[in-house]
């Protein structure tokens, strides 16, 4: 009974890190995105040349 318990516990604190990982890698591939797209339309403007 102890296990289990101690298992619902880690289970818990896995699923809320599971949700926060899964949120980091969404936002940092929103920001990817945007700044490759970004810098496509910087390269295509042709500021620099």
């Amino acid at each position: 009974m102890h296990a289990t318990d101690r298992n619902n516990e880690q289970c818990g604190g896995m699923a809320v890190w599971d949700v926060m990982m899964v949120a980091l890698l969404v936002v940092s591939f929103l920001l990817f995105y945007e700044f490759s797209s970004w810098c496509d339309s910087v390269v295509s403007g042709g500021e620099e040349q």
